[in-house]
């Protein structure tokens, strides 16, 4: 029995799919990308109020929830 389809099917299938993937992944690099600046964003503010509200010598900052 012969298959239906072929190569140009597959090929489209393939292409479509990598398509799919990298408009998957770019979105969640714009979602990263997003966090990762309200995150910096809201630890300038926290700093800020520290160093208006407390005067320290020094702020030290360590660690991190992103990589």
């Amino acid at each position: 029995m012969p298959q239906t389809g072929g190569t140009q099917d597959r090929e489209a299938y393939v292409r479509g799919a990598r398509e799919f993937l990298a408009r998957k992944r770019e979105a969640l690099r714009e979602k990263n990308r997003a966090i990762r600046d309200r995150a910096a964003a809201d630890a300038g503010a926290i700093i800020d109020m520290i160093v208006r509200d407390y005067q320290p010598l020094r702020v030290y900052q360590w660690g991190s929830l992103l990589t």
